[in-house]
């Protein structure tokens, strides 16, 4: 923070001539509207003999909570760049298409930061900006590009290595044409870059987490929350299995994001996929019924987004239940994880419960008996959600399909034939949201096919074949 400056020292200062500067020309030059209260300002002579530098001690709504500084030209390569307070601020002006300005955050101590990059929409002569964090070196860390003039760009919750230096980049974004042809001038398009540290608390993310080893532990019952904080960028959670006992499944929950559209891996500690799940821009995001594996400790939650949004957080619940008669067990998003159904008989019926969250697909498989029968299938889908039904061999050909392409209306595949001892897989899919409230209900029943040929009694089983695994149902 710049010292306070008492009435009589600006006085002072005043009188000897430091008043003559042209505060307010400055502070125009800026192109900064602070959104907040003033609470110092501050002259002061460059020793070097300078023009005096402005410094604006303000705090601004989601702001600056340092000092302000106008910027300081040339700053366009980063040997040029000024240092920049952190927390802190800047108030400069990108002079054209291929004008960058640099700022250099001097090495310290480890810390966290939110950088917020932000300018007037191009009626009132703002620009499309583009703002980079590079380490020491130059190498691109982060971006934030994420829309016209006007919005706000940002990096929240960025991380800095003890003892590392880093570098700020502020540019326009230039559309790329076949056509090279040189840009005209124009009047300078002004921005405002504010710096402030924070101290992540419990349940908030702690950068870096964009691999397993960052990954902050996530206890049932408790919420965490993060940011999608730039481009590109992804975090990890450590979903903690303890307590978990037969019959009882995890469900993950994660709040929408305005303008983002989600996605939510979960994966086992050694990295394999359990469910990927995509949701809409603005809408929540679910996976429901995952039944942990025997012995697993953790899994790990994986949330990334579409683009950024450095303003608005989500929010992560993972939460336990037993697992209700008729319910899908998840991970069943492959024909090797299907569901089993069967051995089934003449006569048999039944139904499962499943939710086709963020593009989900549910497997089920069906096994006859010794006898040869004809099975009926009929999936209910919530209102508005188009559901396709298929069939297919163990070799992944399919048989038969049902997708009259219509949301709300059942889909039907009557009279297929399940020859004695065969298997056939059930795939249920369909357009759900990544948050949809209603289950769908997949209902079966067999008949015998009295017109099939018997199996022979005296057949061997071929040792191919894939041993029942059960059905964990029962």
């Amino acid at each position: 923070m710049t010292p306070r400056v008492s009435p009589a020292r600006r006085r002072g200062r005043a009188r000897r001539g430091l008043a003559a500067v042209g505060l307010a020309g400055a502070l125009a030059a800026g192109g900064c509207d602070c959104g907040g209260e003033k609470r110092e300002l501050g002259l002061s002579r460059a020793r070097d003999g300078a023009p005096p530098v402005v410094v604006v001690d303000r705090v601004v709504q989601g702001g600056v909570s340092g000092p302000v500084a106008p910027e300081v030209e040339p700053n366009d390569e980063r040997d040029k760049a000024a240092a920049v307070a952190v927390p802190g601020g800047i108030d400069g002006a990108l002079a054209g298409d291929k004008d960058v300005d640099f700022y250099r955050i001097e090495p310290g101590a480890a810390r966290t930061i939110t950088v917020k990059l932000t300018g007037p929409p191009a009626d009132d002569g703002g620009a499309d900006l583009v703002l980079k964090l590079h380490d020491a070196d130059g190498e691109v860390i982060a971006t934030s590009d994420r829309g016209p003039a006007g919005t706000v760009e940002g990096l929240a919750h960025a991380a800095l290595a003890d003892g590392a230096g880093y570098f700020l980049s502020v540019s326009p974004f230039v559309k790329k044409s076949k056509k090279k042809k040189e840009a005209e001038p124009g009047e300078p398009a002004s921005y405002r870059l504010a710096i402030e540290t924070l101290q992540p608390g419990p349940g908030e993310e702690a950068e870096p987490n964009d691999e397993p080893a960052g990954a902050r532990e996530v206890l049932l019952a408790d919420e965490a929350s993060g940011y999608i904080g730039w481009s590109k960028d992804r975090d990890h959670w450590k979903l903690s299995l303890a307590g978990f006992s037969g019959g009882y499944v995890l469900d993950l929950a994660v709040d929408g994001v305005s303008g983002v559209a989600l996605q939510l891996d979960v994966l086992a500690s050694d990295g394999r996929a359990i469910a990927a799940r995509k949701g809409e821009k603005g809408r929540g995001l679910r996976v429901r019924g995952l039944l942990p594996e025997v012995g697993a400790r953790h899994w790990l939650a994986r949330v990334s987004g579409s683009r950024s949004n450095p303003e608005e957080p989500y929010r992560l619940r993972p939460t336990s239940r037993e697992l209700g008669e008729g319910e899908e067990a998840e991970p069943n998003d492959d024909a090797e994880h299907a569901i089993v159904v069967g051995p089934l008989g003449d006569g048999m019926e039944g139904e499962r419960r499943g939710y086709l969250d963020g593009g989900d697909v549910d497997f089920y498989r069906f096994e006859a008996a010794r006898e040869p029968l004809t099975l009926n299938l009929e999936v209910a889908p919530p209102s508005g959600v188009d559901l396709s039904l298929r069939i297919l061999k163990p070799g992944g050909a399919e048989v038969g399909r049902a997708d009259g392409g219509k949301a709300g209306v059942r889909e039907l595949l009557d009279a297929v034939p399940l020859g004695a001892g065969q298997t056939l897989v059930v795939a249920v899919g369909g357009t759900a949201l990544g948050d949809e409230p209603d289950p769908y209900v997949l209902r079966w029943s067999t008949r015998a096919d009295l017109g099939a040929p018997m199996p022979d009694p005296m057949r061997q089983p071929d040792p191919s074949e894939d041993p029942d695994p059960g059905d964990p149902y029962e």
